[in-house]
């Protein structure tokens, strides 16, 4: 026996049961149809209008190599559970996959009926770009026709697959993405001070000697910075220069490297 209400709310069907002795037993069917309905209600803990369309994250002030969370809260306002998955865009550029990171916890799950949810979204960078990320949140097994209130998104799919069924000419039950948005991140660049920042040696300076001078870097930045400190030019074929333990032996231009 197979049950499949059409609409939203109380339904009683009644079923008549014959016997071959020319018996027969009525049975009713009573079941509350309920229709799914999810709702982003804060991030991080600020509320969201019940009339807001959350479409972008904004997540700055990032330092790299420092992973940095939101917390987008999601609620299931129905009475049915729905099983969920998230999906986060995949990158084409192999140097930007190496650089960045990003998670969401729980990944997948169920909403249980009535329940709100907090997603950690964890962005992290080794770089100092603006960043991009598109993510999606897709529930299964839920009918088109059974989502309540249905974002664009989903209206769209409904259009595209409106003709699907399976081979028993039931409505399909396809994963649907619920909603989507969009991750924008900004990492910080590495503050880092040279004190000095210029030196002269006094003139005149012997030949064939060596003369050094001291110098010191601050990090000012909220996060460790490695670095290196390489020659970047000089004036003169007759000079030698060369960077000992943050020392300059007799050198023109310094570089400073922050990786």
């Amino acid at each position: 026996m197979c049950f499949t209400p059409q609409r939203e709310g109380l339904i009683e069907e009644k079923v008549i049961l014959a016997c071959d002795n020319n018996t027969s037993k009525i049975y009713t069917l009573r079941a509350i149809a309920n229709m799914a309905e999810l709702k982003v209600t804060k991030v991080n803990g600020n509320l969201v209008g019940q009339d807001e369309e959350f479409k972008n994250l904004y997540m700055t002030d990032i330092q790299p190599k420092f992973p940095k969370t939101s917390v987008l809260s999601i609620k299931n306002q129905t009475f049915v559970k729905v099983n969920y998955h998230w999906n986060i865009q995949k990158d084409s550029d192999e140097d930007v996959i190496n650089h960045t990171r990003y998670q969401i916890e729980p990944s997948k799950g169920v909403f249980d009926p009535d329940v709100e949810i907090d997603f950690k979204i964890t962005f992290e960078s080794d770089i100092s770009i603006p960043f991009y990320k598109d993510i999606s949140l897709v529930i299964d097994d839920v009918p088109i026709e059974a989502i309540k209130n249905p974002p664009e998104s989903i209206k769209q799919q409904a259009l595209e697959r409106k003709s699907a069924q399976n081979d028993e000419g039931e409505r399909a039950r396809p994963s649907l993405t619920y909603f989507d948005f969009s991750v924008i991140s900004k990492t910080l660049f590495n503050k880092v001070s040279l004190t000095p920042a210029v030196h002269f040696f006094p003139a005149p300076v012997l030949i064939r000697n060596e003369h050094q001078h001291n110098f010191s870097l601050k990090n000012e930045s909220e996060g460790p910075v490695q670095y290196k400190v390489r020659l970047q030019n000089k004036t003169s074929d007759f000079v030698s220069c060369r960077v000992l333990n943050e020392k300059v032996i007799l050198g023109e231009v310094i570089c400073l490297i922050i990786i």
